[in-house]
């Protein structure tokens, strides 16, 4: 978060790192990503994925989500499962994590 906050405020070189993250319904891993929630489809969401399958299930989203009052927040998420249990879906955590996101937006 602290980077992505150091780079928010490095104005020369904000635009082209911004650029460079995929956008949500539009480019790279976010292409299909936040498809229930139209108000975020359209590149509001600006962000890095990660995932882990083995040993447990790692899933991580961090970037910048457009507010319409607050203007562009810094987020990161990252979720995972537990060694002695049962592991989760990557697509049961990469959905919890665009609700979460859609939370901060109410």
């Amino acid at each position: 978060a602290q980077v992505l906050y150091y780079m928010a405020k490095s104005l020369e070189i904000f635009p082209e790192f911004l650029a460079s993250l995929p956008a949500s319904g539009l480019t790279g891993t976010l292409e299909k990503r936040f498809d229930d929630l139209p108000n975020l489809k359209n590149g509001a969401v600006r962000a890095k994925t990660g995932t882990l399958t083995s040993p447990i299930t790692v899933a991580s989203l961090a970037g910048y989500v457009k507010h319409n009052k607050e203007g562009l927040l810094a987020f990161v998420i990252v979720s995972n499962g537990n060694e002695s249990k049962s592991q989760p879906s990557l697509v049961a955590l990469r959905q919890q994590h665009e609700r979460i996101i859609a939370s901060y937006l109410r």
